[in-house]
């Protein structure tokens, strides 16, 4: 139990470091900047397995009250035993924000704004993407779960990294996060 205590912890922290910045943050731009889907090998059956990665770079410019997060985000299914993907979807978003000051605001406030606020920020465009994407390929389309921020209580999103797919109807669906 000291574990999970510990986590909420960490988290409870990196949203009261990522609060300053949200507090007074305008986003100016967000753009796809590199995209990919591809498709391999396919069987009737839907892929046993996913994997839905995130990473976050985070920088800023005090002469220029800006600050900007890189988010890359990575969806691949694969078949329980096979070593290619049969579906893999990648995206990169960069996303532009102004801040009147950086009074009080110090490198750690930025990182943990851009793994909470900038993940959140850039999430609906991702989403969309991989619907339009399985679309594309000729493959029903997939919703991915809506991303659910840090509480003020600690409480997070679990993401697993490999997880069922379940299916309703004509649509493929992630279990909700």
């Amino acid at each position: 139990m000291k574990r999970k205590s510990s986590k909420n912890g960490r988290e409870a922290r990196k949203l009261e470091l990522a609060s300053l910045v949200a507090e007074c943050v305008e986003i100016r731009t967000i753009a796809q900047v590199s995209f990919s889907a591809s498709l391999g090998s396919l069987r009737d059956e839907l892929p046993d397995q996913i994997e839905l990665g995130v990473n976050v770079e985070t920088g800023f410019n005090r002469a220029d009250k800006t600050i900007f997060v890189r988010t890359r985000f990575r969806f691949a299914a694969r078949y329980d035993a096979a070593e290619e993907d049969a579906v893999c979807i990648q995206a990169c978003y960069f996303l532009h924000y102004s801040v009147p000051t950086f009074e009080g605001i110090r490198k750690a406030n930025v990182v943990a704004f851009g793994e909470l606020n900038g993940v959140h920020n850039a999430w609906p465009y991702w989403r969309e993407f991989v619907q339009s994407a399985t679309t594309r390929l000729g493959l029903a389309p997939l919703t991915l779960p809506v991303q659910r921020p840090v509480t003020a209580s600690g409480a997070s999103r679990k993401r697993s990294l490999v997880r069922p797919v379940t299916r309703r109807g004509k649509r493929a669906h992630l279990p909700a996060t």
